[in-house]
């Protein structure tokens, strides 16, 4: 009798182990729209995102890849952005699945005029992640990306923040 409930104790936490985990979905997608600018003053003529494509966002968060939701957040952003807005946008992501990138940083969106077909397009060249997480080489390239550019800058880093030190700490300071 013993042996029979260790064998089904085992054949249970055998199952749990290979089925229990909830399964990663895809992010929902929903209808967005764009602002209505009327009654508003645009505040920045610069928006640069550094979206961290490293391995830690391929974990799953709530059911889903953290990846997925983070390019969820720079697709959607993409969709809401007012078109008659006079804005220069950009995309600089750090580690990459290697199928994406060898290298620690790419500029997949030079900073420019502001085109949501151009972004989506951008955006979907980084769409693995993989990697080290070494965002301080991300901002201190986003340092030169921004040198040329006038006005007031949004910079918006998309990151789950494991694995980084202090070292972005430091190079976001020298942003300033």
């Amino acid at each position: 009798m013993k042996n029979k409930l260790i064998r089904i104790l085992f054949v249970s936490l055998a199952g749990m182990a290979l089925f229990g985990c909830a399964t990663l979905t895809p992010v929902a997608d929903f209808e967005t729209r764009k602002i209505d600018t009327a009654g508003y003053e645009q505040k920045v003529a610069n928006l640069m995102i550094v979206y961290d494509a490293s391995s830690s966002m391929d974990e799953g968060y709530n059911g889903h890849k953290k990846h997925d939701i983070a390019m969820a957040i720079v697709k959607h952003l993409n969709q809401t952005i007012p078109a008659d807005l006079d804005l220069k946008s950009g995309i600089r992501t750090f580690g990459h699945d290697p199928n994406v990138s060898s290298q620690t940083t790419v500029l997949f969106l030079p900073v420019n005029d502001h085109s949501e077909s151009g972004f989506e397009a951008a955006r979907l060249k980084f769409d693995d992640a993989g990697g080290t997480s070494p965002m301080d080489h991300a901002l201190n390239a986003v340092a030169a990306d921004l040198e040329p550019l006038q006005g007031k800058t949004a910079l918006i880093v998309i990151s789950d923040g494991e694995s980084m030190g202090a070292a972005p700490l430091e190079a976001a300071k020298n942003l300033t």
